[in-house]
């Protein structure tokens, strides 16, 4: 590593810290457990999980929990990619050092998509309908009311369509990583018989 080069990463890395540290202060003076604010997202985080629990198919349980965990995975990463950018963000969090939404990326958006999916499979409905489905109510619906109550903002060029466009980017990269580990699965099964 050159001398200006580790001169730039340092200058990065301090502004990382400073970062974390202005972060750590908003948490602590608006997103404390004294906040109705905090306390929404405590049950949007809690709550899903909850409903799954009791919902899930456990003769099913790992198909579905790896589609879950795939949409989990590719929320996270979406998630992360707008935050950084500065296109949304997310005012209120359970948990400060994380740069994006928990309720969202670990709990509302997976345990949702999930049940849909978990739906679809038991009664051989189409999963991209319905599924596309779920990806509108998450952008017209559910994230327009996360943003009239302050828990969600978008800014710069985003709006609502182009969050529906992230969310089908989600949805395809979930399905696709669950249809290549079923397929892998599949041929090592026959493979093995």
């Amino acid at each position: 590593m050159t001398a200006d080069q580790q001169a730039s990463f340092e200058h990065l890395r301090q502004l990382k810290k400073q970062y974390s540290a202005e972060h750590m202060d908003y948490w602590l003076h608006y997103s404390i457990p004294t906040t109705w604010e905090f306390w929404t997202c405590v049950v949007l985080l809690i709550g899903p999980l909850v409903l799954l629990y009791y919902m899930l198919d456990r003769s099913k349980a790992f198909h579905m929990g790896f589609f879950g965990y795939s949409i989990h995975i590719v929320t996270f990463y979406t998630d992360n990619l707008g935050v950084t950018r500065g296109l949304w963000d997310y005012p209120y969090k359970v948990l400060p050092f994380l740069p994006m939404s928990l309720m969202i990326d670990a709990s509302l958006v997976p345990v949702f998509y999930m049940l849909v999916y978990q739906w679809t499979v038991h009664r051989h409905k189409s999963k991209l309908l319905y599924l596309t489905a779920t990806s509108a109510i998450f952008a017209f619906v559910i994230k327009p009311l996360l943003s009239l109550a302050g828990l969600f903002m978008l800014y710069e060029w985003m709006n609502f369509f182009y969050l529906f466009l992230a969310y089908l980017f989600v949805m395809f990269g979930a399905m696709l990583l669950t249809a290549i580990f079923r397929w892998l699965m599949r041929s090592v099964i026959h493979r093995t018989a």
